[in-house]
């Protein structure tokens, strides 16, 4: 009943999400497809019918005070002004993407490359379903997946996670399913074992996951568990949960608002980074959950979002950004084990390609550096880093670097 539940609940969110974009441009003076999306909301969360009043978030009570310079990260006098340009220190760069008269170099929808840090990059294509690896040479070396409802099989993926030196890999679809591969050679992936929604009864409200020694770490709400994010081994069982929900009085809000974010795996240090979307402050834990550090980002200003009732039901209404206003784009680790945070702000000139700053962060102390622009960056390893681009199908720029 609670899957059932939370799964009606990212319906309504969905439902309600498409009929504000679509309401702008077919006017209608009959609020059936709202008065719908508040009953399924509230019933789905077993939020009350209480009035809310109309409330800006993050809320001050979300977003922690650090007083300490040493964790205070900016990028300039300026955040809405592009930084020295990060990729100055390529050396040489190559396109996986660009020929699609090949097969493998023909993607659909690419909503993330992962990296073992050694040789291989993970190319996870939502539209194709599948995993193809490229060493970073761009050769493509095999690939794994297919669409399906089977063991092993994807429904648009949207993560995937490497772990343990590159022995499995992880991907979550949108059914909520997770598929877990295991390493036979180099290059070389069997699927090794699945683990069904129902097993967790977690449904993430289209956030992340990342993965090491041996467990995912699953950014998702549930009422019944307390923390946001749960440890779990690569067989399903649930170990622990830590990190804390959305403070707000109502749990409409609180079930929308908790889970939307970011996590990375420090698996050299066994640390866990987690940065809500819209919240300036990133926070470390031990892979055990013991809080580490709090680091804010200064400038950024977060994206508004609303919450108040309307038609006799709870609404969050997520505006269309303004210029200054800024949002968290990525969080990966790169080989030195770590957390690189990349964020934009959206630029006053319409013309102006969105600056995204690159600030990296140490895993245990969380002592971190602003490092500049870098759009679109999407990973980086000892010697080469990988952009994700549009132009108009995916294409993953890889460079090579001396730094």
């Amino acid at each position: 009943m609670l899957l059932f539940r939370l799964f009606l609940s990212m319906m309504a969110l969905n439902v309600y999400h498409f009929y504000r974009s679509a309401r702008s441009f077919f006017p209608t003076t009959v609020p059936a497809s709202h008065a719908l999306f508040s009953f399924l909301a509230m019933w789905s969360c077993g939020c009350s019918s209480g009035e809310l009043q109309h409330t800006l978030h993050p809320t001050p009570q979300n977003i922690p005070v650090i007083s300490d310079s040493a964790y205070i990260l900016t990028a300039g006098d300026n955040v809405t002004n592009p930084g020295s340009d990060y990729f100055e220190i390529a050396t040489d760069t190559l396109v996986i993407g660009k020929d699609d008269s090949i097969k493998h170099q023909l993607f659909g929808r690419v909503p993330q490359v992962a990296t073992d840090h050694h040789q291989f990059l993970f190319v996870l294509d939502s539209e194709f379903n599948e995993v193809r690896i490229f060493d970073y040479e761009g050769n493509y070396v095999s690939s794994f997946g297919r669409a399906g409802p089977g063991p092993g099989e994807f429904a648009a993926p949207e993560f995937i996670a490497v772990s343990d030196s590159g022995n499995h890999v992880i991907v979550f679809d949108s059914r909520g399913d997770i598929e877990v591969y295991e390493r036979q050679a180099a290059g070389v992936y069997q699927f090794r074992n699945s683990v069904k929604k129902n097993k967790l009864q977690i449904i993430p409200f289209g956030t992340t996951m990342c993965a090491m020694h041996g467990h995912l770490f699953l950014l998702a709400y549930r009422p019944d568990l307390e923390g946001i994010i749960h440890r779990v081994t690569i067989d399903g069982d649930l170990v622990m949960s830590f990190g804390p929900q959305y403070d707000f009085p109502s749990d409409f809000v609180v079930a929308s608002l908790t889970a939307r974010g970011f996590i990375a795996c420090s698996e050299k240090y066994n640390v866990v980074a987690w940065i809500r979307t819209n919240v300036p402050v990133i926070t470390g834990f031990s892979g055990y959950g013991e809080f580490l550090w709090n680091v804010r980002l200064d400038g950024f200003k977060p994206i508004r979002i609303a919450s108040y009732s309307e038609y006799g039901g709870p609404v969050m209404e997520y505006s269309q950004p303004i210029a200054g206003e800024s949002i968290v784009r990525r969080v990966f680790v790169d080989s030195q084990g770590r957390f690189n945070l990349l964020y934009s702000v959206f630029p006053y000139d319409r013309n102006q390609l969105e600056p995204q700053h690159l600030f990296v962060i140490q895993a245990l102390s969380g002592i971190g550096e602003y490092k500049g622009d870098a759009y679109a960056l999407a990973g980086v390893s000892s010697s080469h880093m990988w952009r994700l681009l549009y132009n108009p199908f995916p294409e993953i720029h890889v460079m090579s670097y001396d730094e």
